[in-house]
């Protein structure tokens, strides 16, 4: 997801993207979310820069989830990977509780 990934894994993924620039394109995106890859393929800062087709989206089906609970002395946290599909409830992929 170009709305979530690492500068360092955008310069990665676009080949001959500078690591300043993708630093940069990163900053943009707090103020403005990209909305489609070719809104996120404008903005890059050159012409000619391209990703493997397939490899980048706008969109997250995969989200880790953290909780934590105290009630007196005890203290359970939480881990889980949840997938989500368009318009489906969210399963559940793995969960921990320590």
């Amino acid at each position: 997801n170009v709305n979530l990934a690492p500068a360092e894994l955008l310069f990665v993924m676009v080949p001959g993207l500078t690591l300043e620039e993708a630093r940069a394109l990163a900053s943009t995106r707090v103020q403005s979310p990209f909305r489609s890859l070719e809104e996120f393929e404008k903005r890059l800062p050159r012409r000619g820069l391209k990703w493997i087709e397939g490899t980048l989206s706008v969109g997250s089906s995969y989200f880790a989830v953290r909780g934590r609970a105290t009630v007196g002395k005890a203290d359970v946290r939480m881990e889980a990977l949840l997938q989500r599909e368009r318009g489906a409830m969210p399963v559940v992929l793995w969960q921990r509780m320590r």
